[in-house]
């Protein structure tokens, strides 16, 4: 393993990101808040962090306040399935850009 993903491109790197794409603290998002805000930044997070970290639903599900795995599997299917019809894609893809860009910047740094 790379030391990119194992220091840096980890899920919690990709819930940095997304926190501040969002406005809101890492803490709010690992945190256990269901508000409609909060649970929207919470699944793209994890949605980011499955789609561009090697991590496993399990990996990612602890980087997220513990929670169980099916959680990050639910949050990807839920992501993927407003996705599929065409709501959230531009977000999705300026949050892709961003994490993306984050680690290729940290790629760089090997």
């Amino acid at each position: 393993m790379s030391f990119l993903y194992s220091e840096l491109g980890n899920s919690r790197l990709v819930l940095r990101v997304c926190a501040k794409f969002y406005g809101v603290t890492e803490g709010l998002i690992r945190g256990p808040w269901r508000g409609k805000t909060l649970v929207h930044a919470r699944h793209m997070a994890m949605w980011a962090a499955r789609r561009f970290t090697p991590e496993s639903y399990p990996e990612i599900a602890r980087a997220f306040g513990g929670r169980h795995h099916t959680s990050v599997m639910h949050a990807v299917r839920e992501v993927e399935s407003r996705l599929s019809v065409g709501n959230g894609v531009k977000e999705a893809a300026i949050l892709s850009e961003l994490v993306s860009g984050v680690i290729s910047g940290l790629r760089g740094k090997e």
